[in-house]
């Protein structure tokens, strides 16, 4: 336990007032209070607890007002494999991707779309209304960076109640994707090299992304197996991206619950799409069901004048599969 006006080396660990786990960044003698000034001469440390809060970070904040990217990503490396991070309701600032490589649960408090009603503005399938999502939100304001990207090969990684928006000078025109689950090894046999697995296994549900350009999705997933993601929401550019890039193994086994997005910006994206990109030997993608995947392909360039409207080269579903191995998929 900290006591008071006591001696500390650098790196030693005691037990706060608040119960948490704290270590020692530099020697010295601790205040006769555990204050704002002591409290800077101490870091946070995970190693024994299963939750993490962003709150247990000086500096937090949820105002969309200071970067919270060295927050996230030191909650990501103090948090023990298999542990939850906690978000709260807020606007948390990004100034750079956060990059989760590890086994992690990320849950946010809520996450949902702030919409105009008919006297107000007839509008429906989109969250027009400012800030656009309400609860916890992710705010990129970095040009051209994904929101949130998983590189960690056979790792597991679930989102839950998760808002992310892409900042006004940004939005439409040049951004990242939501969620990058691409792994960022690769495996080798014989001549042949090819990415690693993705995310395994993994639960979204409820994550929300509004802003991406016409070149990207709401979410991409590359190499990944027995997967579920839930009420998946996309606004701006395309919804969901599904890869299966080897030749060592099929992917796929994959449930997608009632996922919904508007595309209005033009570009490469496409509404859903699904490939396969190996010309020979396994390397399908199947085993997939698409439980009411909606997309509205819609001109918002009187609301959102950045926009340029889709092409007729942006479908609202694509499937790619080389050699006709793209296999058993299932649209309800």
């Amino acid at each position: 336990m900290w006591r008071p006006e006591t001696a500390y080396s650098a790196g030693q660990l005691v037990t706060a007032p608040s119960g948490l786990q704290i270590e020692r960044r530099t020697a010295g003698t601790s205040c006769s209070a555990f204050d704002a000034t002591e409290s800077a001469l101490w870091a946070m440390t995970y190693s024994r607890r299963d939750s993490v809060d962003l709150r247990d970070w000086a500096g937090f904040d949820g105002t969309g007002t200071n970067s919270m990217q060295s927050i996230l990503k030191a909650a990501a490396a103090q948090a023990p494999v298999g542990a939850r991070i906690l978000i709260l309701n807020g606007t948390h600032l990004l100034d750079d991707t956060w990059v989760i490589d590890k086994n992690l649960s990320i849950e946010g408090t809520a996450s949902m779309g702030s919409y105009y009603a008919p006297t107000e503005d007839f509008s429906f399938d989109r969250p027009d209304k400012f800030p656009h999502l309400l609860g916890v939100t992710l705010l990129q304001t970095a040009a051209g960076k994904d929101a949130i990207r998983l590189p960690k090969a056979a790792s597991t990684v679930h989102l839950k109640n998760l808002g992310i928006r892409f900042a006004n000078a940004i939005r439409f025109v040049n951004t990242g994707r939501g969620v990058n689950a691409t792994p960022s090894t690769t495996y080798t046999s014989g001549a042949n090299t090819y990415p690693d697995h993705g995310v395994l296994d993994f639960i979204w549900d409820n994550v929300r992304v509004f802003g991406h350009d016409g070149n990207h999705y709401a979410a991409k997933v590359v190499n990944s197996m027995y997967s579920t993601i839930k009420d998946l929401r996309s606004y701006g550019g395309g919804v969901l991206d599904v890869l299966t890039d080897s030749k060592f193994g099929n992917y796929g086994n994959m449930n997608v619950y009632h996922s919904m997005g508007n595309m209005f910006c033009a570009g490469i994206a496409h509404g859903y799409h699904t490939k396969d990109t190996v010309a020979a030997g396994p390397g399908a993608l199947g085993l997939m069901k698409f439980d009411r995947p909606q997309v509205n392909v819609t001109n918002q360039t009187v609301r959102y004048p950045t926009t340029t409207p889709p092409t007729a080269s942006q479908y609202r579903w694509l499937s790619e599969g080389s050699v006709g191995q793209l296999t058993s998929m299932c649209l309800i």
